[in-house]
């Protein structure tokens, strides 16, 4: 098991060399989700970021062959010692989390994927923290009266007989060995499962030729003298050696030890006698091995050996019953499919699954029974007595109805206070990345002496006239969702009435009606153009627009609007949205219907007209909200425009790295500059602008960063109209920041830019690269590595004022 910090803390190369190589079970463990990161392909942050992270790494461990588990962390952002990140994470509940997940999984062997990080005092903060406490993980799950609740539970202690760290070692192991039967290397198939961590635009190409990584042991409870050139020499991983988990009492079981070595003499032969042209020819014999192994876990659990030991044993026993299992399958030929002929259910409706047993090798098989079975919920299955043969389809049609013990598809965890929260109920599947699918479909078949069950989650499958045949994991929601926009309302505070136009969203997963109501400070109203709501037909959608009106003069301040409905006695407060990208399953995030309604006190220039290039970020729709409109430039108008017609345009946080056009018509841009033009460039990250030279003058973007969103802020050109007009910036528009101060800061510069701002975290040295400007010809080039990008939509009013001074320069500057 590979356990490290961020979902990019994985070696996808290393994991393929593992699996598919080497052939050993491999689980990858990451402590948080990566809420804390920035989004290279959509709008999500915080908890949607997390979302769409966890199925990327679920999509790569698709690729790659490990297994994919997850701790309660949350990404609080980029942190720059262990120190800090261990303030804010729960230690203790972290290290149970690992404890679940080792006595869960039994590794054999432990990664600290960071050990050498912590060692070294190197790179993240969170990096530190994690690599800190997985020892203490490790002693912990092999003592019975750590984390006692656990053993309550029915877990047992485990001991890793061997941790690792990365660093030069005796393990040395070349991704880049090529594979002849898979047709790649195992760093070429790591770099593909690698490629979907597409929010973190981690895609490269698929180089052949070497890949060495190095492995240092750096604690062991075998003989020194065995610890050997592999993460598993000196342990015994042969199929005999199970007998060995029985320690003193394998007495007892005097009959498993031989058996075993005569199975594993077979499985020997039968691997060499496979022909992946006709597999068919080891299935009699796979089926007499799976004959064997469960008579040998039968006669485990009947021996005298106790409970402890037992359990060791049968669990490693009944997963060689599922992989030989699996094995026949695979080399029978037998392929199940079930869909749904809609994607979404609630509860009290029936679920109709097609079912389709497919035979496409060339044994015949008969088909026993179809079933079809809700997560914590009923099952119904039909008798079948159908023998398939080469190339033939046993179909049928199974109908479930769906009750209030199916959990709804929706994202187990929730964030509190920069930390994952989940139910008491939940706590078991804590190291899980979702629930699991809500409706499963099996079919058991007869091949030889042995039944077997094969299973699959029910799917809804479509034709996408682009694409071709897409699928969706069959949902169970909520009857009824209600969502409320805008999340956050922004406005001025005025001396006349302010009306803001809202949108309440209501679905209906089922047939009803529901009333609308709404809770809101004193002497806000909210009128709504109807509140009883109809619906004839499941899953269907109404709109309902309201009006909320806020008298003159409110107090400058922040309140919570929140939207309802009632069905009978039930009250609806949360909706959901869907998250859905190409290369990940869908999922499903819930949220309270809440709008934040924040008045403040934020002036703007009259008469300057913007421009905003914008990649993915959302700070021109907040900005609109205050009256500041901005003219959203596409390809097509940076491309046949010269721009005289704007005073300020602004370029959005990674731009320059995803917008060819925006690059191919930088000489454009600067000359609309030296003309009187207002240019503001948002944070890059270091790699494709340095390389780029897009700046007026020479200049580098570094890593640098200020992580402590309250970090003292110095403004070293007080003078200088950013600070001064049309809103004077004081202290107390560098409260209430969210998550940081900025990242990817200038870190080298040309003598003709002047830094306006100065910040450093407790105990760096000042970083000036933040804000720079620079005169170019009659206008003016800024760049901006504060995080614009979340002080806006977060609705912190320094954030509002500050931008709206640099967007004012064209008018303050004369």
């Amino acid at each position: 098991a590979s356990i490290g910090a961020h979902p990019d803390d994985d070696d996808s190369g290393m994991f393929a060399y593992m699996t598919k190589g080497e052939q050993i079970r491999v689980a990858n463990v990451i402590s948080n989700r990566g809420e804390g990161g920035q989004n290279a392909i959509g709008p999500e942050l915080y908890q949607g970021l997390g979302v769409i992270r966890t199925s990327e790494l679920l999509a790569a461990r698709n690729i790659d062959g490990a297994e994919q588990y997850f701790l309660s962390a949350y990404d609080f952002g980029f942190s720059k010692t262990g120190k800090e990140a261990l303030t804010f994470w729960n230690s203790e509940k972290l290290i149970g989390d690992m404890v679940r997940f080792i006595r869960t999984f039994r590794p054999q062997v432990v990664l600290n994927h960071h050990g050498s990080e912590y060692d070294s005092v190197t790179g993240h903060g969170q990096h530190q923290g994690l690599g800190e406490i997985v020892p203490y993980a490790i002693a912990a799950a092999a003592d019975p009266a750590k984390y006692p609740e656990q053993i309550a539970e029915g877990l047992l202690p485990w001991t890793v007989s061997k941790v690792y760290q990365r660093g030069t070692g005796e393990v040395v192991i070349d991704r880049g060995e090529f594979d002849p039967v898979i047709g790649r290397s195992y760093q070429q198939i790591g770099t593909e499962g690698r490629s979907f961590h597409r929010t973190q635009s981690m895609a490269n190409v698929q180089n052949l030729g070497p890949s060495v990584t190095q492995y240092l042991m750096v604690d062991s409870t075998i003989d020194e003298s065995l610890k050997g050139e592999f993460f598993f020499d000196g342990i015994d991983t042969t199929l005999p050696g199970i007998a060995s988990l029985a320690g003193d009492m394998e007495i007892l079981i005097p009959f498993l030890r031989p058996a075993l070595t005569v199975l594993d003499s077979e499985i020997s032969s039968i691997i060499e006698d496979y022909n992946p042209k006709h597999p068919e020819l080891i299935v009699e014999r796979l089926v007499g091995v799976l004959t064997e192994l469960k008579t040998l876990n039968a006669n485990v659990g009947k021996s005298l050996v106790s409970p402890v030991e037992k359990n060791y044993i049968q669990t490693i026993l009944t997963r060689k019953i599922s992989e030989t299992e699996i094995a026949i399958l695979k080399t029978t030929g037998i392929i199940l499919e079930v869909f749904t002929p809609q994607e979404v259910y609630t509860a009290g409706d029936s679920v109709k699954a097609d079912f389709s047993l497919y035979n496409v090798g060339k044994i015949p098989v008969k088909v026993l029974q179809f079933g079809l079975a809700a997560d914590n919920g009923d099952v119904v299955d039909k008798a079948v007595d159908t023998v398939i043969v080469n190339n033939g389809i046993c179909k049928d049609t199974l109908s479930l109805t769906i009750d209030e013990r199916t959990p709804v598809s929706r994202i187990f965890w929730t964030v509190e206070d920069k930390n994952i929260a989940v139910s008491p109920e939940d706590e078991a599947i804590i190291n899980k990345p979702f629930r699991d699918y809500p409706v499963i479909g099996y079919a058991k078949v007869q091949i030889g002496d042995e039944a077997i069950i094969i299973k699959n989650p029910a799917q809804y499958r479509y034709r996408d006239q682009v694409s071709g045949e897409e699928r969706d994991a069959t949902a169970v929601l909520a009857p009824y969702s209600i969502k409320m926009s805008p999340t956050n309302i922004i406005v001025n505070k005025a001396n006349v009435a302010q009306k803001i136009d809202l949108l309440v969203t209501v679905t209906a997963n089922r047939k009803g009606t529901v009333d609308l109501s709404f809770d809101k400070a004193d002497g806000l109203q909210i009128v709504a153009e109807k509140s009883s709501l109809s619906f004839n037909t499941p899953q269907s959608t109404q709109q309902i627009k309201a009006v909320l009106e806020i008298p003159a003069g409110y107090d400058k301040g922040k309140y919570d609007i929140k939207a309802y409905i009632r069905d009978g006695n039930s009250v609806i407060s949360s909706g959901y949205s869907e998250i859905s990208y190409p290369h990940i399953e869908n999922q499903y995030l819930y949220a309270p219907s809440e709008s934040a309604l924040s008045v403040m006190d934020v002036a703007m220039a009259d008469g300057v007209k913007i421009g905003y290039v914008q990649y993915n970020d959302s700070i021109p729709e907040y900005l609109a909200q205050i009256g500041i409109n901005v003219d959203i430039l596409t390809p097509e108008m940076i491309s046949g425009s010269d721009f005289s017609e704007y005073d300020t345009i602004v370029i959005g946080p990674l731009a320059y790295e995803f917008r060819d056009d925006l690059v191919k018509n930088n000489k454009k841009l600067l000359e609309w500059v030296s003309k009187g033009g207002v240019l503001i460039v948002q944070y890059t990250r270091t790699g494709k602008w340095n390389s780029l030279n897009v700046g007026p003058y020479p200049s580098t973007v570094g890593s640098n960063r200020v992580t402590e969103e309250d970090a003292e802020m110095r403004i070293l050109q007080p003078n200088n109209p950013i600070f001064n007009a049309p809103n004077k910036i004081t202290d107390a528009d560098f409260d209430g920041w969210v998550q940081e101060r900025g990242l990817y800061f200038m870190n080298k510069w040309d003598s003709r830019f002047t830094p306006l701002l100065a910040s450093n975290d407790i105990g760096e040295s000042s970083q000036e690269g933040g804000l720079v400007i620079a005169e170019y010809g009659d206008g003016l080039w800024i760049y901006s590595a504060y995080a614009f990008f979340r002080q806006i939509p977060g609705a912190v009013p320094g954030g509002f004022r500050l931008f709206a001074n640099m967007l004012s320069l064209p008018a303050t500057r004369k």
